[in-house]
């Protein structure tokens, strides 16, 4: 599953590192993400456009390109695991994406968290849950 940085840095380089890689891993592996990430990066889309010269609908469609293949999950497909989340984040914006992926542990031996700030979470809990919080990184 990848969280709300990863997917905004997806969007940042035409050719970039993360853009390939989301795309491709999410083309390979189940791969998830929250709700919240994608209001997340609507309410940042003018900053965004702005700051790398996109207009909105450029961006628009290169997000739908990058989430394609991602499935969307609301809040209530993992309302019961927040209140467990909330132990393993060090920072609470980020509780959906750890209590999804307690919820995606019913259907999956170990999940993958994609971000960038692996330090918002608890990596001792995460781990215990089977879960791991990792960086993309370049083959």
């Amino acid at each position: 599953m990848v969280d709300t940085n990863i997917i905004i840095s997806s969007l940042l380089k035409e050719t970039g590192y993360t853009r390939r890689a989301l795309i491709l891993f999410s083309e390979l592996y189940p791969t998830y993400t929250t709700e919240y990430a994608l209001e997340e990066i609507k309410r940042h889309t003018q900053t965004l456009s702005r700051r790398k010269g996109l207009s909105w609908e450029k961006l628009r469609v290169l997000l739908e390109l990058v989430i394609s293949s991602i499935e969307i999950a609301g809040l209530e497909a993992f309302r019961k695991y927040v209140d467990e989340a909330q132990r393993m984040v060090l920072d609470l914006g980020d509780v959906d994406f750890a209590a999804l992926a307690l919820k995606l542990r019913e259907n999956y031996h170990r999940v993958i968290i994609l971000t960038w700030n692996k330090k918002d979470y608890d990596q001792k809990r995460l781990g215990r849950n089977e879960i791991v919080g990792s960086r993309l990184q370049k083959l």
